[in-house]
């Protein structure tokens, strides 16, 4: 072999050893790559799933105390409703004689006050879970999950709270049944009829009976009654009318407020109110011409004026049943209202079938 091919055979070699040692170091430089990066991948999605886990704690606890918090003053608001309405009702036993009719009247305020006492420990309950998120609300993740685990056990007591009145409320209306059965308000003394016009109505030319306008319900918000101590804010009349063989409710609503039409609005024609009957039934009307406020300028108060016309199931219902609450449909959004004066309609009705 000449020395030129030997030199030449010996550069080969040294080229042929220098490509598979870099292939080596590329590969081992690959798995050292690779192992690294498999490492951070697998720290990244531990503190990936740490990070979800206390974005989920933190996102649970906030809408716990947020739910409960809103759920608190919904029975409190609640409580103080049913407080005002157990003295309406305590007020209006007093006007009876009968023995019968007070026994049914202490019936009623022997459900409200239960109904007070079960709203008295949910509330107490309510506060004891909201105590407990705020005391613990910059703990740990793993406290504020057991925190949470006890806040589920209050709810469970409060639903506990909620079965058991419902079955002493049964107790309530069954041992009234027993004594009288009847239900209550079933037969409430006899209303005196007062007509205030039976002829020919001068507008429609068609025999017209109506009965006197009376007062069906009150109002006044909680954070107002310490300006409205001794009258409501919003005042609600009733009178049944008779226009031919037709019938219709017309509702007088006076607030007192001039600034009523922007706070409420107004209620729109073919608005639809809801009544719901003491037992348990419900019915809708539908307001035949818009409400629109009236400011009494003597006075300062706004007032509207709700005509409903009522086909014969709607008339049926009324006739034979008390009102326990109306819900109206204001252009401002939807309020319910307690009715207290719970017989008035049914005994207007009365008056209408005795002309």
């Amino acid at each position: 072999m000449s020395k030129k091919n030997s030199n030449f055979s010996h550069i080969l070699m040294i080229l042929c050893f220098s490509i598979i040692i870099n292939a080596d170091l590329i590969a081992q430089g690959s798995e050292v790559s690779t192992s690294q990066n498999l490492d951070q991948s697998a720290t990244d999605s531990g503190k990936n799933r740490k990070g979800t886990y206390r974005g989920r704690i933190s996102q649970e606890y906030l809408q716990k105390f947020s739910t409960m918090s809103k759920d608190l003053e919904i029975k409190k608001e609640e409580q103080e409703s049913t407080v005002y309405r157990l003295e309406a009702v305590k007020a209006r036993s007093k006007k009876v004689e009968e023995k019968e009719q007070q026994k049914l009247f202490s019936d009623n305020i022997a459900s409200l006050k239960l109904t007070i006492g079960v709203l008295e420990d949910e509330i107490k309950q309510y506060k004891k879970a909201l105590r407990l998120l705020q005391e613990h609300k910059t703990q740990p993740d793993l406290e504020k999950n057991n925190v949470l685990l006890e806040v589920s056990k209050i709810e469970l007591k409060i639903e506990e709270i909620r079965k058991k009145y419902e079955n002493e409320k049964l107790n309530v209306i069954i041992e009234g049944v027993d004594s009288d059965e009847r239900n209550v308000y079933e037969n409430p003394p006899k209303a005196d009829c007062n007509i205030v016009f039976n002829g020919i109505d001068a507008v429609t030319k068609r025999q017209k009976i109506e009965v006197q306008r009376e007062f069906l319900f009150g109002y006044t918000h909680p954070k107002l009654r310490s300006y409205f101590k001794d009258e409501f804010f919003l005042n609600c009349y009733a009178k049944m009318v008779k226009l031919d063989k037709k019938y219709y409710l017309w509702l007088y609503i006076s607030i007192a407020s001039k600034d009523a039409i922007k706070t409420y609005g107004r209620i729109d024609q073919n608005s639809t109110l809801k009544f719901e009957l003491l037992s348990g039934e419900i019915l809708y009307a539908q307001n035949l011409q818009s409400a629109i406020g009236q400011l009494e300028a003597y006075t300062g108060n706004t007032n509207y004026e709700i005509i409903l016309p009522l086909d014969k199931s709607k008339y049926k219902l009324l006739s034979k049943g008390e009102i326990d609450r109306l819900g109206i449909m204001w252009s401002s959004g939807y309020e319910q209202y307690e009715i207290y004066n719970v017989d008035v309609v049914k005994n207007q009705i009365e008056c209408l079938k005795s002309e």
